[in-house]
């Protein structure tokens, strides 16, 4: 994610500096614009970071994925036993 953010920053610092010359490229621009670029990423994923989803206990809970060797979140230790014809006919199957 960061490259794509740093290569987006320097296409669209070619664009304005090279392409249509909207800034002259002079040593004061160029510690603004290297400045800027470092801010504005370690922004983005400071802001990302904190903005993510997340759980306080890690639990998985939801349905076994299909296709999958073994059984997923909670129906792996409380079904062991309903889910033991299931895991079988799953690990008979030949394999595509």
């Amino acid at each position: 994610m960061i490259f794509i953010i740093t290569i987006s920053y320097l296409v669209l610092l070619w664009l304005i500096d090279f392409r249509l010359r909207l800034l002259p490229f002079n040593l004061t621009n160029k510690i603004g614009v290297a400045l800027a670029g470092v801010v504005l990423v370690v922004g983005l994923v400071l802001a990302t970071n904190y903005c993510h989803t997340h759980s306080s206990d890690v639990r998985v809970t939801g349905k076994p994925l299909r296709g999958s060797r073994e059984p997923v979140g909670e129906t792996a230790h409380s079904n062991a036993k309903e889910l033991a014809p299931w895991k079988e006919r799953l690990l008979t199957q030949p394999k595509r």
